[in-house]
């Protein structure tokens, strides 16, 4: 049973992956945002990304974002995503600023 749902998530974070890849978070991005630490998340940073990157990028709301999430196979509230774009956009926003220099 467990190993069932371990590689039920590990699908779902492979397809994200691949996702992100496709819809605009290029290697640049990804090597930008990899200097953020992820330590104190439950979450995948894999997921983190991409629903901070969507957020930003598509400007849609954090209860839409939700049900894009849960479409993907990740269960995850709208006050999450909040804490996730309010924590994680800067941070990446500055990295990708000090490098653009």
């Amino acid at each position: 049973m467990l190993f069932g749902v371990v590689s039920q998530t590990f699908s779902v974070l492979r397809d994200m992956r691949l996702i992100v890849k496709t819809q605009g978070l290029c290697n640049h991005a990804m090597r930008i945002a990899a200097v953020v630490s992820f330590k104190e998340s439950h979450y995948p940073k894999d997921a983190i990304l991409y629903a901070v990157f969507f957020y930003v990028r598509d400007s849609v709301s954090y209860r839409d974002l939700e049900e894009i999430m849960q479409e993907r196979g990740v269960e995850v509230d709208h006050a999450t995503l909040n804490r996730w774009v309010e924590k994680y956009a800067p941070l990446i926003a500055a990295k990708a600023k000090k490098q653009k220099r």
